[in-house]
Order: structure tokens, then sequence, then C-alpha cells
């Protein structure tokens, strides 16, 4: 079919149309383009907007972040955060120092691991309402830690989360324990002199009727035996009266230059029969160097004679005991260390008081004596113990500055 020809009238009306129409499309592109070229400006805007809204609140976040964990740092108070599994999932640098290990050491473990066991066992979990504050023994010192855990909701995770905050009150039981102490001194002191007079008077002459009687059988072998035991258990009551007065009345040492060397082994030499007959092995490491303190002789005997004596008592034939002597630029530190049983941990904090004693037989007056001893020579007495791993008892001693040491007495 042949297409009828349009004259140049037609052809150029028909152009004029064509084009007409082309720029009706174009505008309206043009016009689109626009309007697409303000919406995505617009767009862009907002996009910088809450792009800077977004890095302010995340700069801000950061700021917060640092703060808190500034501030978590510089707690005295150690805290560590535990998941719902009860693994740690944070904690400050005072948690880290009071556990003894590293931040990436701790981190992700059960706190099982890092806390001893027991501190944590039975059913004491918290709730979200109410906190659980314990005191638990960690480390190989036997630190004692004040623990409080609190339990919170974990967000977007099934269980409770947990927070403890614990802090090292070794020392503020150590002084309470003191306290207790002296008060029950104070106590004691009100009677024992009335109680020192109304026995000494007739304890004295029972030892004179004593030596009397010792002079009258003698040649009789089994009465000389008799009044032997008589006049033992005398001394052995004036002795006790003697600790009794001493607990009540502050020992104040007649202090000298003493070469505490010499001093530690006269302490094992007197020792040596009851180990002997005990069946226990003595190892002892003084050094060859002279340690000189300023101390009262008999007095600071009686602490270290009466702790190796200790040990010996603890002990089973084929023990052994170690006595250490550590000398350093200040201080000097004496170590009497046994491989007995050890110490029981609620025990512990009770060793020192007057009257306690886990022995028959015996009074409990010997370490309460040998405390108020090395207080008054300005040391510190310690035990650390471990259940079936035995027990260490440490006297810190001030050392004698070197220029005072030529000032040295007869014990040199």
């Amino acid at each position: 079919m042949t297409m009828p020809r349009l004259n140049d009238f037609e052809e150029h009306d028909l152009l004029n149309r064509a084009f007409g129409r082309f720029n009706e499309i174009a505008s309206a592109l043009c016009d689109s383009y626009e309007r697409l070229h303000d919406e995505v400006a617009a767009l862009n805007v907002e996009l910088a907007e809450k792009n800077q809204a977004l890095s302010s609140s995340l700069a801000e976040q950061e700021r917060t972040r640092k703060f808190l964990t500034h501030i978590m740092d510089n707690l005295t108070t150690g805290v560590v955060v535990l998941d719902p599994e009860g693994r740690i999932a944070l904690a400050n640098r005072a948690a880290t120092r009071l556990l003894g290990q590293a931040l990436d050491q701790v981190m992700g473990r059960d706190v099982l691991s890092v806390l001893d066991p027991a501190s944590l066992a039975g059913d004491r979990e918290p709730d979200t309402d109410q906190a659980l504050e314990f005191v638990v023994s960690h480390g190989p010192d036997g630190r004692l830690l004040s623990l409080s855990l609190s339990a919170f909701s974990w967000p977007g995770r099934q269980g409770l989360g947990r927070i403890a905050l614990f802090r090292d009150v070794t020392d503020e039981t150590r002084i309470g324990a003191q306290r207790e102490r002296t008060q029950v001194l104070s106590a004691m002191g009100e009677m024992a002199a009335e109680v020192a007079h109304q026995i000494r008077n007739p304890l004295g002459s029972l030892e004179l009727f004593a030596s009397i009687l010792a002079r009258e059988v003698s040649g009789d072998d089994n009465l000389e035996t008799l009044v032997e035991h008589l006049r033992s258990g005398v001394k052995q009551v004036n002795h006790l009266i003697t600790n009794y007065l001493s607990l009540s009345h502050p020992p104040r040492p007649e202090k000298s230059p003493l070469r505490l060397d010499r001093l530690i082994e006269e302490a094992v030499a007197a020792a040596a029969q009851a180990m002997n007959l005990a069946g226990i092995e003595a190892r002892v490491r003084i050094g060859e160097e002279p340690v000189w303190v300023e101390a009262d002789r008999d007095l600071l005997l009686q602490v270290f004679l009466n702790l190796i004596l200790n040990a010996v008592e603890a002990l089973s034939p084929g023990g052994r005991i170690e006595v250490d002597l550590r000398p350093g630029p200040r201080e000097v530190e004496v170590l009497v260390r046994d491989t007995g049983p050890g110490i029981p941990r609620e025990d512990l904090d009770r060793i020192f008081n007057p009257f306690f004693t886990t022995k028959e037989k015996k009074l409990g007056l010997g370490l309460a004596v040998s405390h108020q001893v090395v207080d008054a020579h300005r040391g510190l007495i310690q035990v650390k113990t471990r259940p079936g791993q035995g027990t260490t008892v440490s006297v810190t001693l001030p050392v004698l500055k070197k220029e005072t040491q030529g000032q040295r007495n007869s014990g040199d």
C-alpha cells in the first residue's frame, strides 16, 4: 500500500507539531530533573544533618564511655560485672589488683575459676531486689575481701547478670581483732592483780614447803620424784600467772642491741629436745651475715621458742619445721613454717585472742603474749595457712641502724 505524498505545507505543519511535542516533553523532563535535583539536595542536607547528629551522638557516647571508664578505673572498690552464664564481662583496675590477675586474664572467664569456688557456692544467689554481702578469703596469702553481690536484668538475654563489688578488709579485720583483744585484756587487767595476790601468796608458801620437803626425802628416789612433780607443778602455775599478768599489762621491753641470728639459733637449740622426742625434722636457714635488732632478749626468745614449740605440737612424727631469717635494708623477717594440717579458716582470725586454743590442756595464752611482745617491739606478727599444707608464722622487726650497731652488748 502506497502512503499518500504530503505537500510542503503539510510536512511543515507536521514538523512543527513534532517539535512542539518534543519541546513539551523536554520541558517536562527539565522540570522533573530540577525537582529531583531539589529533592536530592534536600535529602543530602537531611542526610548530612543526621550524619552530623549521629557523629555527635557517637562522640558523646564515646566521651561518656571514657568518663565512666575513668571513674571505674579510679574507684578503690573492685567492680566486676558477670553475664548470665557467670562469665566476667567487665572488671575495673581495682578488681584486677585485688584479684591479683591482669584484665586480659580474667575477661570472659568463669568467676569460679578466678575466685575461690567456696565463696560463691551454695544457694546464696541474689535477686534483683536484694544484694548479698559476705567476706571471702582470696589468694595464697588469705587476703579478706568484702563482697557485695547484686543481680540485674541483662538486656536482650535470658537470665540475670550480677555485679560484684569488693574491697580488701584484711587490715580492718585485723584492727577489729586487735580492738577485741584490747577489750578482753582491759577486762582481765581489772582482776589480774587480785588474782595474782590471792594465788601467789599460798603458792610461795607451797614452793617453800616443797623445797624443805625435798631436803627431807633426799635419798628416797620415789619420794624425790613425787616432790619434783610437786615443784614442777608449782612452777607451771607460777608461769601461767606470769603470762596472765603480762596480758593485762603490756610488756615494757628493756631493749638493747641484739644479734637476732644468734637468738634464733638459741631458740632452735632450746626446742631441739622437744623436736627429737616428737620425731620432727628441723631445717634452719639463717645466713652468715649478722642481723642486728634493738630488742629485749628474754622476751623475743620467749616468742620464737613458743612459735617453734607450737609447730612441734601441730606435727606428727616425720613432720618438718623450717626456720628462715630474711634480712632486709629496713626490716628483718623470721618465718617459722610447719608441714602440719594447717589452721581451719574459721579459727584464723581468733588465734591471737587470749584463751583461744584448739589444744587440750592449754590456756591459749602463748600466741596472745607473743603478739603483745612483737607489738611492743614495733613489729608485726602474721599467720598464713592452707588446710592440709601447713602453717607459716612470720615475725617482722625493724633492723638496727648501722650507726647504732656499735653499741653491742655481751650478746655479740
